[in-house]
């Protein structure tokens, strides 16, 4: 099974192709540009340079969210299209798990988080099973020293854009968190063509037509005008 991955929750503009559990390829940009005119010139490079048509894709994977309004929106609208051009299934991943999946065999708690506005940090804590990420606690959106106060018990590692500011609060609070490469801090494309296809193996996916980014929180514009959250 030949699937897309896509990933835009944050600043990084990533695509991926996973075939079956081979990684193919993977794009990743984490610059301050809008992911609305890299994304399809991204996708359309990957799948030819390894190989692949458009028409080749079995099913599309997508972050799903927390993390930028803009940004989600932008990926899941991509993703929608695609998989109604082509007919092919849409699975949306949580940003968080796929952050957490960036160490698939790390033996304590993960806790993935991503910054938002106004000082906070999106976040949720998982453990590592077989099948991927079990989520343990959380998701949160709050100031970092209220998401240490509420982690489990345990040594917890920090990854995600927010991961610093996590890291700062821990420290504040006594606790040691171990270091992690760069590499294991932002969200990839690749672990969420990989989440994706394994839910997959044992389910459909989700129905493109109501499938919708996860925010926890409105954006400004819904707070202002009292319109529900997309």
């Amino acid at each position: 099974m030949l699937v897309l991955g896509i990933e835009t929750a944050t600043l990084v503009c990533g695509v991926a192709l996973l075939n079956d559990e081979r990684l193919c390829g993977e794009f990743a940009v984490n610059v301050h540009k809008t992911h609305s005119t890299r994304l399809l010139p991204l996708i359309d490079n990957l799948v030819r340079e390894a190989g692949f048509t458009p028409a080749s894709l079995d099913a599309v994977a997508v972050s799903s969210g927390p993390g930028s309004f803009t940004g989600l929106r932008i990926g899941l609208a991509t993703a929608k299209g695609i998989s109604f051009a082509l007919g092919r299934p849409l699975v949306g991943v949580p940003t968080l798990a796929a952050v957490a999946h960036n160490l698939p065999h790390y033996p304590g708690l993960i806790c993935s988080g991503l910054r938002a506005r106004r000082g906070e940090v999106y976040a949720a804590c998982y453990r590592q099973e077989r099948d991927g990420p079990f989520l343990v606690a959380g998701p949160w959106l709050a100031p970092p020293p209220e998401i240490i106060s509420q982690l489990p018990d345990g040594e917890v590692v920090f990854l995600g854009d927010g991961a610093d500011l996590l890291t700062a609060a821990a420290r504040t609070q006594g606790l040691a968190p171990p270091p992690v490469p760069p590499f294991a801090l932002l969200p990839r494309a690749a672990a969420v063509a990989q989440l994706g296809w394994q839910r997959l193996q044992s389910a459909a996916g989700d129905d493109a037509f109501t499938l919708t980014p996860v925010y926890l929180r409105p954006s400004a514009a819904e707070l202002k005008f009292g319109s529900p959250a997309g």
